[in-house]
């Protein structure tokens, strides 16, 4: 037995003296950029969309200053203002600093949306919404909500919950992407209830609906403290597979102070939308994880990758007294 063990200590000891280190050169496929398209159509709100492309893992994303003489159409409390960062620059309204980066985008494309046979032509248009009031002291400019889109029609959407809107892109490169969605009916919130914690000094939130039972439905839930331009203290996607049918609660800790106003918005999606919210999240944390599984992000792009979906929702707001 003693010889066993120190010839297993001597096999054991070179192995770990040896140089294993040895470098591989792996052939990788040339990767092709596929589109990325965004675009959530909401009743009563004009057709807006986002085009970009996707690239390598290995390549780094970059960002640029905007065309200064690019028109752009500015959402904010004022409503829609259409100008150019020049125009703002020569107002005093911005300065050289201030002047947005964004990440690149494919502004050279046909993009139509079509309703009830009706073809709408997005024009290659940067909209920017921003939110600029600062709703409480410790709001700067730095946290304000912003968010662009690089293609812009002036129609309204209509509220049709019968007929399905099709999206079809044709880029300068030739490549195309198709999608199609419809309105769900919004499924209604019930009731929503304020709970204060034994001192009385910090509430939790509940807000309560019924799940129809006739059919599978997907849902999408956001809680918003004062306004809806910041980041959503509760934000998830579920299916209805536990609940079909019943009356469903969502829930806060006890958190909320006293004179906060909280804004709750159930959206009914369909399973397209779910599964690319579902699947966005699970690729977002598995980047650059070296212990997380790769994955794919579930679109309803035929060829391309993103999301073309139609937004139905409730909504409630109540204040923390």
């Amino acid at each position: 037995m003693k010889n066993y063990s120190l010839f297993f200590l001597f096999a054991l000891t070179t192995l770990f003296a040896c140089d294993l280190e040895r470098e591989v050169d792996v052939d990788l496929p040339e990767y092709q950029n596929q589109l990325v398209v965004e675009a959530y159509l909401e009743a009563g709100k004009p057709y807006r969309l986002l085009l970009t492309e996707s690239i390598s893992y290995f390549d780094i994303p970059q960002l640029y200053p905007i065309d200064r003489n690019r028109p752009i159409i500015i959402l904010s409390s004022l409503g829609e203002t259409q100008t150019t960062i020049q125009d703002l620059l020569d107002l005093g309204i911005m300065t050289e600093d201030e002047i947005p980066v964004l990440p690149p985008s494919i502004d050279e494309a046909t993009v139509v949306i079509t309703h009830m046979g009706e073809a709408d032509t997005l024009e290659s248009l940067l909209y920017v919404e921003i939110d600029d009031r600062l709703v409480s002291p410790e709001d700067t400019v730095e946290n304000v909500f912003f968010k662009f889109y690089n293609f812009y029609s002036p129609t309204i959407v209509p509220e049709d919950y019968d007929n399905d809107f099709q999206l079809s892109i044709l880029d300068g490169q030739g490549r195309m992407a198709l999608s199609n969605t419809r309105f769900l009916p919004p499924i209604p919130i019930d009731s929503s209830v304020i709970t204060f914690n034994e001192t009385d000094t910090i509430a939790s939130y509940q807000i309560w609906f019924t799940d129809p039972g006739d059919q599978k439905n997907f849902y999408r839930h956001t809680l918003n403290k004062e306004n809806l331009f910041k980041r959503p203290i509760q934000n998830f996607a579920l299916d209805d597979r536990f609940f079909n049918g019943e009356a469903i609660v969502f829930s806060t800790g006890f958190e909320l102070d006293r004179g906060k106003t909280v804004i709750t918005t159930l959206y009914h999606i369909d399973e397209a939308y779910h599964d690319f919210l579902e699947t966005l999240d699970e690729a977002e944390g598995a980047n650059g994880n070296p212990f997380g599984q790769p994955a794919s992000i579930i679109s309803n792009i035929e060829g391309g990758i993103g999301i073309f979906t139609a937004l139905s929702y409730h909504r409630d707001s109540v204040l923390v007294e």
